[in-house]
């Protein structure tokens, strides 16, 4: 009898294990349909809860083009950003915002919210296309990750930050350019990251990562960024001398590790962000490690940073999927489990908010550890898409260097 029941026991293991491969098999193949719902549900879940910081991005478009608000002071128009230092989201971004905000605040939130986690599975696109002219495309691995990455990316679309989202996009986007060499693409990328907010600026050195014409990459990069914020510079000099926002220290910050004694955070955290961020970036292109550039950088953001809002997160998690993606060739995205592990669900997992301080310092400083190290690719820059594809048997795919 018990013999019986063994075999059969075994019997419906081996039938639920083709079953299960069969399974997995259709999820990887309608990926792109798995991720587009996975994207609206948490849409759905955010807007049933509130509106983020929307109220504070629609009064800020607002003053944009001159409309009297109550929760902003000053001048607006081209003066608003020396008028209300604290607003750090760039004008591309707001004038957005302005145009959703004619169909009501409830309806412009909502779109925000949808549109910026669409975003997320739009840049999943992309780095699998980037990862792809490498030949190191994994569907299971872009499916695994980018499931990670939406329940992250959701508290970043909740709170209305739809202006982080379009940066996350647009660096995403400057990579696909790097591995295919348009150096055009690049510097339009990268210029919009500038545009669309401030932080955006430390991602200009990845232009230095092509292989020729990276001072014309660099030169639209700036163009583009220039063009967006020179008007206001211009009307309000002042502006490049404030420090933004200076941020209340949060009890699982590593300034609460480290026994910091203020209710408020260092006045120098922002301009220590950006040149801390530009510094490592430039550090990455230069050891031919910039794959590593973005988890990098905002690791260094977030490690610095008194505030430990959540959607802090889905950059770190993001570049942590680009390195699983084109630094790695394991199938399960160990960077972005652990990643989202110890930051996204610290506070599931540990009650203490010290240790928990102390887990984010130590994934921040494990991410900069990935900038040491021989380059990635075995050559001086990286295979063309054309040699890669043709060396695993596949069509080549166009590489450009205009």
């Amino acid at each position: 009898m018990e013999s019986a029941s063994l075999m059969s026991v075994r019997s419906s293991d081996a039938r639920s294990r083709p079953n299960l491969t069969r399974l997995t098999r259709v999820a990887v193949e309608h990926r792109w349909l798995l991720l587009i719902a996975v994207a609206l549900l948490v849409s759905l879940r955010a807007i049933g809860h509130g509106h983020g910081d929307w109220d504070f991005f629609v009064d800020a478009s607002r003053r944009l083009v001159g409309e009297p608000v109550a929760g902003l002071h000053g001048p607006g128009g081209l003066h608003l950003y020396a008028s209300n230092p604290y607003v750090l989201t760039g004008p591309l971004p707001l004038f957005v915002i302005r145009v959703t905000d004619l169909v009501g605040l409830r309806a412009s939130y909502a779109i925000g919210v949808v549109s910026a986690n669409l975003l997320a599975v739009a840049t999943l696109a992309l780095l699998e296309r980037t990862a792809a002219c490498f030949g190191r495309a994994r569907p299971e691995t872009t499916l695994l990750g980018g499931i990670i990455l939406l329940v992250t990316w959701s508290e970043l679309a909740a709170y209305g930050h739809v202006d982080d989202a379009l940066v996350l996009f647009a660096v995403t986007a400057a990579l696909l350019g790097l591995a295919r060499r348009q150096w055009l693409a690049v510097g339009i990328a990268l210029g919009l990251a500038i545009a669309t907010k401030q932080w955006g600026v430390m991602f200009l050195p990845l232009a230095f990562a092509l292989p020729a014409r990276q001072l014309r990459a660099a030169a639209v990069a700036v163009g583009i960024g220039a063009l967006a914020w020179a008007p206001f510079v211009i009307a309000a000099p002042s502006m490049l001398t404030q420090l933004g926002t200076v941020q209340i220290v949060a009890d699982d910050s590593l300034y609460s590790v480290l026994q910091y004694s203020e209710l408020h955070g260092p006045e120098w955290v922002r301009a220590a962000e950006l040149c801390g961020g530009f510094l490592l970036v430039a550090f990455a292109v230069m050891r031919g490690r910039w794959q590593a550039a973005l988890v990098a950088a905002i690791a260094f953001r977030v490690f610095i940073d008194p505030a430990t809002w959540t959607y802090y997160t889905a950059g770190v998690v993001l570049g942590a999927l680009v390195w699983d993606l084109l630094g790695s060739w394991r199938k399960i995205p160990v960077w972005t489990v652990v990643t989202f592990l110890l930051l996204s669900e610290a506070t599931l997992l540990v009650d203490d908010p010290v240790l928990r301080g102390g887990l984010r310092a130590f994934v921040c400083l494990a991410a900069l550890l990935l900038l040491f190290g021989r380059d990635v690719f075995s050559t001086p820059f990286f295979p063309t898409a054309r040699d890669v594809h043709s060396a695993h048997g596949g069509s080549p795919v166009p590489t450009t260097t205009e």
